[in-house]
């Protein structure tokens, strides 16, 4: 009976509505929890009922989007609680069109994940998705201003210091002094790097080394010895693949018994990089482990003891540049970790709205279904 009456609601359709609550809710929850896409959800959902002998009037791919958006558009639209521990996070989408989104990312303190679990996508809630045609500082502020409205001044934004952010960032922070700005942990890391690697000229030459050995191997057999590509945009935010790809070569030429004379023809110049590489990845490795401890455990005023702590118990750096890289780092952390009140944590990643953008760019740089068919 208890079963009876919980399923009863599902079976109701909305108002307005050819599909149940029931319908709604399933085909939902397969794009939200299941990660399928719906046009995958409609024809699965059509399989099964016809499997299990059940009526086939399934939702359409397009009735799944238009439930989809509304959902996204209660999310956006709903009354947000007024609180002054409010912690936002702040980004430009990619450029649609002749437009790109502003958009805002809001958690309390009060619901902070735990420490040792970074933010996920659904400890956030939406507070502004905002097309714009232009992007300046003043733009950014007046938003941020409108958005005031929506959760009362925030505790803390955490952006990466875009100059058009960073402008209107800090011309509201003037305004609203108790607010901190906070500088997202990945931007700052690719920034120091880009810093220290754009002066060291073996990694120019180890850069080049690398493209002309990608371009020797690709489309012949030992295509798969052949490096990763860097990307054209946020470069130094992407490297381990790189480094990782040089480890495990000059691994495989040390170790070789088969084959040991063709490996030597194909990636013999690496050894001349030996040195270097280890560098990078003990550089790499401090950057990451970094990265990991902002981001699991949010900035607060113990985290760069806590950092410099987990530091000494690692085995010591070899290489003088990667110390003072580490040094480096540590200030940096001390400087955002004093913004935080005593007992606070606020959070020094904007990594969960990153990830976002990287799933709408994958989205968007899909071709056209038809020209895809064609093409494929």
């Amino acid at each position: 009976p208890d079963t009876q009456q919980v399923a009863l609601p599902l079976r109701e359709k909305a108002a307005k509505q050819h599909y149940s609550i029931g319908d709604v809710q399933l085909f939902l929850k397969l794009v939200l929890e299941g990660g399928c896409g719906l046009r995958t959800v409609s024809r699965v959902l059509s399989v099964i009922g016809e499997f299990l002998g059940l009526p086939t009037d399934v939702a359409s791919w397009y009735s799944g989007r238009l439930w989809l958006m509304r959902v996204g558009y209660y999310k956006l639209t709903a009354p947000k609680i007024q609180a002054e521990d409010w912690i936002w996070i702040v980004d430009f989408s990619i450029q649609l069109g002749k437009e790109k989104c502003l958009v805002i990312l809001g958690i309390r303190q009060s619901d902070m994940p735990p420490v040792g679990q970074a933010l996920r996508h659904e400890d956030m809630e939406a507070i502004t998705v905002e097309p714009v045609k232009q992007a300046n500082g003043d733009i950014v502020w007046k938003k941020l201003e409108e958005a005031v409205g929506k959760t009362g001044v925030p505790r803390a934004i955490v952006s990466d210091r875009g100059t058009d952010l960073k402008a209107g960032i800090e011309q509201f922070c003037q305004t609203h002094q108790k607010t901190a700005m906070l500088y997202d942990i990945k931007h700052k890391i690719a920034l120091m790097l880009k810093r220290y690697l754009e002066k060291d000229e073996r990694w120019s030459q180890f850069v080049d080394y690398a493209h002309r050995l990608k371009k020797q191997l690709q489309q012949t057999d030992y295509g798969y010895l052949a490096p990763p590509a860097l990307r054209a945009k946020a470069r130094y935010m992407n490297l381990e693949g790189r480094i990782a790809w040089a480890q495990k070569a000059l691994t495989l030429l040390d170790s070789a018994t088969e084959e040991k004379e063709l490996l030597e023809e194909k990636l013999g110049e690496l050894e001349n990089h030996q040195q270097p590489v280890e560098k990078w990845a003990e550089m790499l490795k401090v950057a990451t482990t970094t990265e990991y401890f902002v981001s699991t455990k949010a900035l607060s005023p113990d985290l760069p003891v806590e950092l410099a702590l987990h530091f000494k118990e690692l085995p010591r750096l070899e290489f003088p540049e990667t110390r003072r890289f580490r040094h480096e780092l540590i200030k940096f952390i001390r400087t955002q970790a004093f913004q935080c009140r005593p007992g606070e944590r606020l959070p020094g990643s904007s990594e969960v709205l990153e990830s976002v953008f990287g799933k709408q760019k994958k989205g968007v740089t899909r071709p056209p279904r038809r020209l895809s068919n064609q093409w494929y």
